[in-house]
């Protein structure tokens, strides 16, 4: 009986040591998957950061084509008229150029535009020979004071007596409130 009980304390002793065996492993197999998970993680991470860069940079590309696409057609149309605005009291080293085609649509690129202030954008008029402006759209000059954008003006919009661009609150106004940064008339 004393083997038997020998043998038996034995076989338990055996039985914890390799439950403690099979317990560490487990452990030392449950922290590398841990570790592997987060890596993972990481990479997915990354891997999302620069998809979503890719898709920022192609919506760019895509904006950029249809712009200069758009640009294209402008300076392609046959009713093609071409307006130099001179800059004004408030910005007198400023200038900029209108393309306007009536069937096309415009285009705009301003230099030496002053930084607009916080909650105000410059908006771009068209003024008609009966002094009616009708507001083109908003623009944001970037750091350097240049701004280049294109429009889709209405094919029955009255013919232009001018082009005028002030400074607004953002959002734009319906007639223009602000003073005027640039104006000129067609050639």
């Amino acid at each position: 009986m004393t083997q038997s009980k020998s043998s038996g304390a034995s076989l338990a002793w055996l039985a914890a040591v390799a439950a403690l065996v099979v317990a560490v492993g487990l452990g030392a197999y449950a922290m590398q998957l841990r570790g592997r998970a987060r890596a993972l993680e990481t990479q997915l991470r990354d891997a999302t950061v620069r998809i979503d860069a890719g898709t920022r940079q192609l919506a760019d590309a895509r904006r950029l084509v249809a712009q200069t696409q758009f640009t294209v057609g402008v300076l392609g149309s046959p009713d093609l008229a071409r307006i130099d605005l001179a800059g004004q009291k408030a910005s007198p080293d400023a200038m900029a150029r209108a393309l306007w085609s009536r069937s096309r649509g415009l285009v705009f690129t301003a230099t030496n535009l002053p930084a607009t202030p916080d909650g105000r954008t410059y908006q771009l008029w068209v003024v008609t020979a009966q002094k009616m402006s009708i507001s083109v759209g908003v623009l944001k000059p970037d750091a350097g004071g240049r701004v280049s954008a294109v429009f889709n003006t209405p094919a029955d919009m009255p013919q232009p007596a001018a082009f005028a661009v002030t400074l607004e609150p953002d959002g734009g106004v319906s007639a223009p409130t602000g003073a005027q940064y640039l104006a000129g008339t067609p050639n």
